[in-house]
């Protein structure tokens, strides 16, 4: 809760103006920001392989309009975030409350776990106003590289119910 407080806070003096002015197009329409947390890692996989897997749910998400949606950057969302704090600790209830503070309208979660002698991924596209889950993604593959391919595929699926031009 203090962790909240702390977040609401610093949002509220540093990171609301900056964040709004971000959300601004050209024309002074407003854009949606869409932030990707980090996957939750507990397949035991090696923390930079995760984090490029994320890397490739933010490429998709890049693909999303520009005119429509600014997609935050991973730097643009840990500098956000309380000391000692990584987005890798922002699961759940945190990761929508850090969705709200930083001004995302659309924020991605996911992890990936092991099952049996595969791996899954499942991703979840949520609406931080409103916390709900508005699509989810699931891929499987029997080691990490074989997640790559249907992954991206996956997150273009998710990310086109926001946009449907992305299936086009």
């Amino acid at each position: 809760m203090i962790h909240c407080v702390k977040l609401l806070i610093l949002a509220i003096v540093c990171v609301l103006p900056w964040s709004v002015a971000l959300s601004k197009s050209v024309e002074g329409q407003s854009k949606e920001n869409v932030a990707v947390m980090e996957l939750k890692n507990s397949s035991g996989a090696k923390k930079r392989e995760v984090t490029y897997l994320t890397s490739v749910v933010r490429q998709a998400a890049s693909r999303l309009p520009h005119s429509k949606y600014f997609i935050m950057t991973r730097d643009n969302i840990q500098t956000m975030l309380p000391p000692g704090k990584s987005l890798e600790d922002c699961v759940g209830e945190c990761a929508v409350e850090t969705a709200r503070n930083i001004s995302a309208h659309w924020l991605v979660t996911g992890e990936v776990i092991r099952f049996g002698k595969e791996l899954r991924i499942s991703l979840s596209l949520l609406n931080s106003k409103s916390g709900g889950v508005r699509d989810t993604k699931t891929v499987k593959g029997k080691k990490l590289s074989d997640l790559e391919t249907p992954l991206q595929a996956a997150a273009l699926f998710m990310f086109a119910s926001l946009d449907p031009s992305l299936t086009k």
